[in-house]
């Protein structure tokens, strides 16, 4: 049977639900064990066995949905694969993703009568960029999946890498803008939690001591049209 003759990939059915189903590679498992082994990774375990996502009932909708969610799938192998980030290692981007995730904590504080409720709403518009629930807040929204991205995650992460005197390409900014969206999500779960009454302190988003230390600011004598940027070791 020839190439063409495959059946191209494509949504599954169940129940009328459309969903995203893709077995990970055995080279990716291992990079994933070794980022949960991370201290202070945050949210779920990335380890798993398959890709899963719902992406509706609509079967046109369905396979674009599968499309665009296998493209950043594709995208997030790639660069497992590939390893640093413009010199941002995997422990590197943890760190920053803590940072991240108490800057969005700081919006829901507890003694505010409508944290939760807040954070919920947040949460939901965090899943439906990703498409993890069907979209309602974003259903009639005109701005691309990067834009929103973006608008949501941009200013933190601005404030984060000025906070920590760190300068990256356009391209690693983006890198941890998609990242900021995971740290986002877990802290709008942990905010809800404390809402409820959970006043537990979350494991996953404490740290006994900061994991980057201020790295050297670009140097001035650096050409300023140069666009590529570094840094050096910064953990202890």
């Amino acid at each position: 049977m020839g190439n063409s003759d495959r059946k191209k990939p494509g949504p599954i059915c169940k129940k009328g639900v459309y969903h995203y189903r893709r077995r990970i590679p055995d080279d990716i498992r291992r990079i994933l064990r070794e980022l949960d082994s991370v201290p202070n990774a945050l949210g779920k375990k990335q380890d798993k066995r398959e890709e899963k996502k719902r992406l509706g009932r609509d079967p046109m909708r369905a396979q674009a949905a599968w499309d665009e969610h296998n493209r950043r799938v594709e995208t997030k192998w790639a660069q497992l694969r590939k390893g640093p980030v413009g010199g941002l290692t995997v422990v590197q981007r943890e760190a920053l993703a803590g940072d991240i995730y108490r800057h969005w904590l700081k919006m829901f504080p507890p003694e505010h009568p409508f944290a939760g409720q807040n954070a919920a709403l947040t949460l939901a518009t965090l899943q439906e960029v990703d498409y993890e629930i069907p979209r309602q807040f974003l259903a009639n929204d005109k701005r691309t999946d990067e834009e929103v991205l973006e608008d949501l995650h941009g200013s933190v992460v601005d404030t984060v890498l000025r906070e920590r005197g760190l300068f990256f390409s356009p391209s690693v900014r983006w890198y941890l803008v998609v990242t900021a969206q995971r740290a986002a999500k877990h802290a709008c779960r942990f905010a809800i939690q404390r809402f409820e009454g959970d006043m537990r302190p979350d494991p996953e988003g404490q740290s006994s001591q900061p994991l980057v230390q201020s790295c050297p600011k670009r140097s001035d004598r650096q050409d300023s049209r140069d666009s590529r940027t570094t840094i050096t070791p910064c953990f202890r």
